[in-house]
């Protein structure tokens, strides 16, 4: 049988929960996840999964059919085993004795290799001021603006406003849309809050330096609290680089 291996998405929670609310996948896995395995335990997994450092944990979805179909990761190990990992997985019952697995297990180095070259390329195209389109979406209807933005580690960091539209839909829906050069991806939005606040002071001491050449035009006044960072997690992305094609 056919499968892939792709980032997670926080649409997968559904998917998650009924591959572990089964006692036999259970029985094969370590102690401590909880039973029945609800949608919320599945949305938990899946946002600790997207905010891991890949230094230590480097996690995927394995899909089949369309939907998800299990989990497969590697794991550093702690300590004196520092210089190891673990290789995790489960498949949902419905899907054992289909090679699933062995295909899965194929996939990862090519698929940390490909994270690892696109980050690469993602940091060299966009670590910088660059503009692109950011879509937000509110009862079916998509809302699509133009905005500077930076990206580091994973995230784009955007300036804006805590009483502007994007900043209200994302309240209620925090998916949002990206394209740029060669480029488009879902991402989780995220309100850091306050430019000038404490817990923010390293990543605005570097959007200040990154948008030099424009931020004190006198068109953000950051002793207005209204003034906030937007920061966008990437959950899954499509990026072009002299014509290759890179998933993650």
């Amino acid at each position: 049988m056919i499968c892939k291996i792709r980032k997670w998405t926080l649409a997968d929670a559904a998917d998650l929960a009924a591959a572990l609310s089964n006692r036999k996948v259970q029985d094969n896995l370590r102690d401590g996840l909880p039973y029945p395995y609800t949608e919320q335990d599945g949305a938990d997994f899946i946002s600790a999964m997207l905010s891991a450092d890949e230094n230590e944990i480097f996690a995927f979805a394995i899909t089949a059919d369309g939907r998800v179909v299990g989990s497969i990761g590697v794991f550093r190990q702690g300590n004196i085993h520092r210089q190891t990992a673990e290789l995790g997985y489960y498949i949902a019952e419905g899907y054992w004795g289909k090679g699933i697995m062995t295909e899965a297990a194929k996939g990862m180095g090519h698929m940390k290799k490909m994270c690892e070259e696109a980050e690469k390329i993602m940091t060299e195209r966009f670590g910088k001021d660059m503009v692109i389109a950011l879509a937000t979406e509110e009862k079916g209807v998509p809302y699509v603006r133009y905005v500077n933005a930076y990206y580091e580690n994973g995230a784009f960091y955007v300036i804006t406003y805590a009483l502007s539209n994007k900043i209200r839909h994302l309240e209620n829906n925090p998916v949002i849309a990206i394209a740029g050069e060669w480029f488009t991806a879902h991402g989780r939005g995220i309100n850091l809050g306050y430019f000038g606040k404490e817990e923010n002071h390293r990543i605005a001491k570097r959007l200040k330096e990154v948008f030099s050449e424009w931020i004190d035009n006198g068109h953000t006044d950051f002793g207005d609290e209204n003034t906030v960072i937007l920061c966008v997690e990437l959950t899954d992305g499509l990026l072009f680089s002299h014509g290759t094609r890179y998933e993650f």
